[in-house]
């Protein structure tokens, strides 16, 4: 019962010095946060570029785009140049709630990407 006792003992002991050497070692150790860059704007819409003549980020716009043109789709949609004028511009309307690009950039730059 003795040893078991002392193994006890021994093992706590061992158990609280290792957790006091990580504790010395944590605080030593400099603490560096890293933090993505967000694109929210903070009315729930995400900021956008226009590069190179295209949306960045690229896949948020073409699925939000997507799912817009699914809501509201036209019999003679099935090319661009036969969707009307006034569905156009619903589907850029609709875009514009869920995305914000800087000022420099005008409509007709991101309309066109």
């Amino acid at each position: 019962m003795r040893r078991i006792l002392a193994s006890a003992n021994n093992n706590r002991e061992h158990t609280s010095m290792s957790s006091e050497l990580e504790t010395t070692q944590e605080s030593h150790t400099p603490r560096v946060t890293l933090t993505a860059p967000t694109n929210d704007t903070g009315d729930g819409r995400m900021k956008i570029d226009v590069i190179g003549g295209k949306l960045e980020p690229s896949n948020k716009c073409s699925r939000k785009i997507t799912e817009t043109i699914y809501e509201r789709l036209e019999p003679s949609g099935f090319n661009w140049k036969l969707v009307s004028d006034v569905t156009k511009n619903f589907y850029f309307e609709e875009f514009k709630k869920y995305f914000v690009w800087r000022s420099e950039i005008s409509e007709e730059v991101v309309y066109d990407a």
